[in-house]
């Protein structure tokens, strides 16, 4: 019967709820936070640096739907492409 509580009363501290976890879960949670605050406001800032610098050189830029800034500068002259053909330079 000695051998058998002996045992048993191991088992119990391997069965109990780890409380590191949480606390882990918690602070991995908080550096996400703050590093997707850094991220938001570094996009901010190089949005502005790209936004001065067009202006600064008065460059008429046009923006597409996913942030990307371009000019033409020159206008074609040849044939417009059509819808399943390959251009070629």
């Amino acid at each position: 019967m000695a051998v058998a509580t002996f045992c048993l009363l191991l088992a119990f501290p391997c069965c109990e709820p780890e409380t590191r976890p949480a606390r882990a879960t918690d602070h991995i949670r908080t550096m996400d936070e703050k590093l997707i605050s850094y991220n938001r406001q570094a996009v901010r800032s190089e949005k502005d640096e790209i936004l001065d610098y067009i202006s600064r050189h008065q460059w008429k830029m046009l923006r597409t739907s996913t942030g990307l800034y371009y000019m033409i500068y020159e206008q074609g002259r040849g044939n417009k492409i059509l819808k399943g053909r390959q251009a070629r330079i």
